[in-house]
């Protein structure tokens, strides 16, 4: 329910309109888009309209949506709208439990010991995959962090195909360069992945 206040002159009838505007919550979605008019008869400062929330089993963000007012063109009207009230801002606060309402009754008891630690992790998991956003946030980082690899491991075994086919050094000599260079390359290789990479170069 949102209330509108009238003040100042109440012995004249005044026309208001309203809607309702977008923010971090969506019409249709989270509530529903409404407006329309008030009417205040003399003597009348208070008025008020419903906006409509769209209830789910699933954890929110607090969300905002805004409120605007303006004066009903009316050449009778003497109606005026102060430039700095004329929008509210209005939360949502969601009354589910994070991050399910499958384990609703323990949390709100704060019963920590018999929720069950990996159910609890796969809710969350859960939770995450459902929101679009984190959802395309978190292929694309794999991706990303995939081809980093990917770079790391060509560039790998480019530099040992160098020594061994292009570069051929032979006897002695040769040899030991070689194990300094693989050598080098395994501290590389263990920096960016652990020490499961040396057996990929031949330790």
């Amino acid at each position: 329910v949102i209330d509108v206040m009238r003040v100042g002159n109440l012995d004249t009838v005044s026309h208001v309109m309203y809607t309702t505007k977008d923010g971090t919550a969506i019409a249709g979605k989270t509530y529903e888009a409404v407006s329309g008019e008030l009417i205040f008869q003399k003597g009348e400062s208070f008025k008020e309209f419903d906006v409509p929330l769209n209830d789910d089993e699933e954890w929110h963000t607090t969300l905002e949506f805004a409120v605007v007012i303006s004066r009903a063109m009316y050449p009778s009207d003497t109606c005026l709208i102060d430039p700095y009230k004329d929008s509210a801002r209005v939360k949502i606060i969601d009354n589910d439990s994070f991050p399910t309402n499958k384990y609703a009754t323990k949390i709100h008891a704060q019963d920590w010991h018999n929720i069950p630690g990996f159910g609890l992790l796969r809710e969350y998991f859960r939770l995450n995959a459902a929101n679009h956003v984190v959802r395309r946030g978190s292929i694309k980082m794999a991706i990303v962090d995939q081809l980093s690899n990917l770079h790391f491991t060509l560039k790998l075994f480019m530099n040992v195909y160098l020594v061994d086919a292009v570069l051929k050094p032979t006897g002695k000599v040769g040899d030991d360069y070689r194990c300094g260079l693989l050598h080098h390359l395994q501290r590389q290789a263990d920096a960016q992945w652990g020490d499961d990479l040396g057996y990929v170069l031949g330790r």
